[in-house]
């Protein structure tokens, strides 16, 4: 019994993906198989009902072969495509000292397909009383072709300090990012994702007043992303 179900199901499922739309200039769109089309001359429809119609070629705007194709123009639209393109990303990250860490960065790079970007960038980062500019490569994967997508974004770079206050350079920057984009419109697209950043520093500490012997920080911080990409 339940064979017999899924069987038909399975051939409902395939006479829906055989569908066709039949787009006419007047504005009727016709919903069936194609039985016949001859070029010059006219073409038949068979429907779901059995009713076969006859149109002249002159009046038809164009098929679309597929009934589930319609759905998939409108999801293909909000995919990644290839090409140049940047993003924009904002964060806030709390670190293992219990400091805030608030970024915002741009990465500009090639989507070499809807699976792969490979770019770089540079931003601004605000924690405790320092400021900094993190300059890294960038790679982001997005392992489904769908306008919605997880996606894994890897940041690898240097975190040039701006300001002293007792840190005496920057260090090495790794910033990976798990999260999930919905394209919004046939260019761009938002994500939302939940960071880790590692962050390496050095600084000065003085003894009784004087400044004396140099140590290395290492960070580690968690937090929330947003960005959008064009």
């Amino acid at each position: 019994m339940l064979l017999l179900i899924f069987a038909g199901i399975s051939l409902q499922v395939s006479a829906q993906q055989w569908q066709e739309l039949v787009y006419l200039k007047n504005g009727s769109i016709i919903k069936g198989i194609v039985i016949e089309q001859v070029p010059s001359g006219s073409m038949k429809v068979q429907t779901s009902d059995g009713s076969i119609f006859v149109y002249p070629m002159s009046e038809v705007e164009r098929i679309v072969k597929d009934y589930s194709e319609k759905e998939n123009e409108a999801n293909s639209a909000k995919t990644l495509r290839i090409g140049y393109k940047w993003f924009l990303e904002c964060g806030y990250l709390l670190d293992n000292e219990n400091y805030n860490h608030i970024e915002a960065v741009t990465s500009h790079g090639y989507q070499f397909s809807p699976y792969l970007y490979i770019g770089g960038g540079l931003g601004y980062e605000s924690f405790i009383d320092i400021l900094s500019m993190p300059m890294f490569a960038n790679v982001r994967l997005t392992p489904l072709n769908k306008a919605v997508t997880p996606y894994l974004d890897v940041k690898l770079g240097y975190a040039l300090q701006l300001t002293t206050s007792g840190y005496d350079g920057g260090g090495l920057l790794f910033s990976p990012t798990i999260g999930c984009r919905i394209g919004v419109s046939k260019k761009s697209g938002i994500s939302f994702g939940l960071g880790y950043q590692l962050r390496q520093l050095g600084y000065e500490y003085s003894i009784t007043g004087n400044h004396g012997m140099n140590n290395d920080g290492t960070l580690h911080a968690f937090g929330l992303k947003i960005s959008f990409d064009f």
